[in-house]
């Protein structure tokens, strides 16, 4: 507490069921900032990771001519 007063910084509990609890001399607002930023990196990430999937459906009970027009149909999609 003495260091902290003394370089004009507060101390803060990093972690408090820890055994001794942990904390660090640092400027307050700079430290939940940069916390704020970090939530914000992970959920950014988090919505990137979502992967968008395609799907068609085709059927067996058509005519020659048309299933081949299913499976070219199909064939584009895909690509």
């Amino acid at each position: 507490m003495y260091n902290a007063n003394k370089l004009e910084l507060d101390l803060v509990l990093i972690t408090e069921t820890a055994d001794p609890p942990v904390t660090k001399i640092t400027d307050l607002a700079k430290y939940i900032y940069a916390s704020k930023q970090k939530d914000k990196l992970a959920k950014r990430k988090q919505r990137e990771s979502v992967v968008e999937t395609k799907e068609i459906r085709l059927g067996i009970n058509f005519k020659r001519p048309i299933s081949r027009f299913q499976g070219d149909k199909g064939l584009f999609f895909i690509r």
